[in-house]
């Protein structure tokens, strides 16, 4: 009676869960949860003839399986053919100062950078939107620029990423990626933590899904990485055309761009 009085009194006292499970002798043992990351390294990709490209701000997807499991997607992923940027807002009679604005820095849409007081007088969508907020916000000048972005008639301000999200819905059919993860304006790196792993490493693919334009050229990457608990994977992506020179399990297929804009900024 005194262990049993014993145990009462420790589980009224909050000492012992009462909930607590114990694993019977010779039953099994699960294994444990475990967590690595992959970490993609986007700063100056080689692009041969002494280029280097900067995959700033560009979304990537983790996948669970590799390429064997993940066959129908790649196949979407290189079936697909998109609308550039640049023919995107050429389509809607944008400006030339506008997509030379958006390509000084691979911008997508006018939220990638901050607005400045300079791009006022340059870009005339940018004026526009500006003297549109100012009655809006008392007349308040720093306000009126910080809200330019968002005064910006819908098919500018995010059209493009429309387009974007809707590409991205129809080759992914439904396919849920493990995570995504956009890489950093000035380190462009992009993380996926916390990938659950069990006491064996797991394969997983890393892509972009959809290409990353750069100059008249667009880039998409298909990466099988393997993951084990406790431990990153760095992943460096490059262009190499030399299969020896690529990093390993990733495959880069590039493509010329339709070019679109024909106009040319006058610097005022």
């Amino acid at each position: 009676m005194t262990i049993l009085r014993g145990i009462l009194l420790a589980l009224l006292t909050g000492t012992v869960s009462a909930s607590a499970q114990t694993i019977p002798a010779g039953g099994p043992v699960q294994a444990m949860q475990t967590y690595g990351s992959v970490t993609i390294l986007g700063k100056s990709v080689n692009a041969g003839n002494k280029n280097k490209l900067s995959l700033a701000r560009k979304r990537f997807y983790l996948f669970a399986g590799g390429v064997k499991e993940n066959t129908a997607l790649i196949e979407r992923i290189n079936a697909t053919e998109i609308t550039s940027r640049d023919c995107y807002y050429t389509q809607i009679n944008a400006s030339a100062c506008l997509i030379d604005w958006l390509a000084q820095e691979n911008c997508e849409t006018p939220f990638c950078r901050k607005i400045e007081k300079d791009d006022l007088t340059k870009v005339k969508e940018f004026e526009a939107a500006y003297n549109k907020g100012l009655p809006l916000y008392g007349r308040k000048p720093n306000i009126a620029l910080d809200w330019v972005a968002n005064n910006l008639p819908v098919n500018i301000a995010s059209g493009f990423y429309l387009q974007q999200k809707s590409s991205i819905q129809t080759i992914l059919k439904g396919q849920k990626p493990v995570e995504s993860a956009m890489t950093t304006a000035a380190a462009a790196l992009a993380t996926f933590a916390n990938i659950p792993v069990g006491d064996k490493p797991g394969t997983f693919l890393v892509s972009n899904v959809l290409p990353v334009e750069v100059g008249n050229k667009s880039y998409v990457w298909i990466c099988e990485v393997s993951v084990g608990g406790n431990k990153e994977v760095k992943l460096p992506l490059n262009i190499n055309t030399d299969p020896a020179k690529r990093t390993k399990g990733c495959t880069v297929t590039m493509k010329d761009l339709k070019t679109c804009s024909t106009g040319t900024c006058e610097k005022k």
